[in-house]
């Protein structure tokens, strides 16, 4: 079957809009969860779920399933808002760096669960795709 190029950015879009309702259930779930149980972010619940929808998404943004800056945008806070909930105990702070990026600033015994670190990585890729010039040129006039 032949497929031209409009109908699949038409595919990422509908993607994109998809991911959009999936991230505002989850976050709102999350957020309902933590409040019901007053207790951190339960990681045998949601680990492996968001380190795979953390990488999914991102390279969503990559392929322009967000086209408009506020989907880019509205992506960022997920993730931050994430990463907030699993520091809610205070042990992103009391782990020992990974690596030599952005986020390995740790001074504790601990390292970071897996989902954590692609949780960092990918708000790192969001906020370096922000930055990209198409992102930083949309909606002026030329």
């Amino acid at each position: 079957m032949f497929c031209c190029c409009h109908c699949s950015s038409q595919f990422y879009v509908l993607q994109g809009l998809c991911l959009t309702r999936l991230m505002n259930f989850l976050e709102r779930r999350l957020l309902r969860d933590v409040e019901e149980d007053e207790k951190k972010l339960d990681k045998t619940k949601w680990s492996l779920n968001l380190d795979a929808l953390s990488w999914m998404i991102v390279d969503r943004v990559y392929i322009g399933a967000f086209p408009q800056p506020a989907g880019v945008l509205k992506t960022l806070e997920f993730l931050l808002s994430m990463l907030q909930l699993t520091n809610k105990d205070g042990r992103i702070e009391e782990t020992i760096p990974t690596g030599k990026g952005l986020f390995s600033i740790g001074r504790g015994s601990k390292q970071l669960d897996t989902y954590i670190h692609a949780l960092f990585k990918n708000t790192n890729r969001t906020i370096l795709y922000c930055f990209l010039p198409p992102f930083l040129a949309y909606g002026r006039a030329e």
